[in-house]
């Protein structure tokens, strides 16, 4: 397991500013993120939870920050390149002391979490149901296996080709996301369960 705490001593005074003061914190939630979307699916509010010594906590303020007015798909574009540009001081100097590949696949996953919290909260009452019946995906029937596909992933307006078997096949996937990237968020969602699904989303 990769050590992910924060040595104040060692990032940017943005950084630490930001540690101090997040703008984006809800202390004592449940849920790692919060969220409300319009009608159109655009994130209007967002914010989130966790532990302020940690460097996902430090990178979740500004991903909350830079989620607000754009669509579920749209997150899968930020870079950590963004990210971290913005928690510098000075342009040639590191915000963190963490190796890119770290800050890279810390936001990633980050990215995933709030893109499933989104989906919840986007299916809302239905998310239970689908929850429910994926329990035994192999048991579902061809249309039912799409039907569930289509809802859970066009709310990232993708366009279902098919989902038969442990394979869903996607079209029009939203810019910047890997196969890999579908298949975490269908753990995130479903939890540990989903990887028993052996589900494997593939983009075409």
């Amino acid at each position: 397991m990769i050590n992910l705490k924060i040595n104040p001593a060692k990032i940017s005074q943005r950084s630490r500013n930001i540690l101090e003061a997040p703008a984006f914190f809800w202390p004592n939630s449940m849920q790692k993120f919060n969220l409300e979307m319009d009608s159109g699916d655009k994130i209007l509010t967002v914010f989130h939870s966790g532990n302020p010594a940690d460097l996902e906590f430090l990178l979740e303020d500004v991903l909350c920050l830079f989620a607000k007015n754009k669509r579920l798909g749209d997150l899968f574009k930020l870079n950590i390149r963004e990210i971290e540009n913005f928690l510098r001081d000075e342009n040639h100097l590191p915000a963190t002391d963490f190796s890119h590949e770290i800050l890279e696949s810390t936001l990633k996953s980050s990215i995933i979490s709030l893109v499933a919290c989104g989906i919840k909260t986007k299916l809302s009452a239905r998310i239970s149901v689908l929850l429910a019946e994926l329990e035994s995906w192999s048991e579902l029937s061809l249309v039912e296996k799409n039907r569930w596909a289509q809802e859970l992933f066009g709310v990232l307006s993708c366009q279902l080709i098919l989902s038969e078997g442990t394979h869903i096949t996607l079209a029009e996937v939203p810019a910047g996301v890997e196969e890999r990237q579908l298949e975490e968020l269908l753990i995130e969602i479903f939890g540990e369960g989903a990887k028993q699904l052996s589900v494997k989303v593939v983009a075409v």
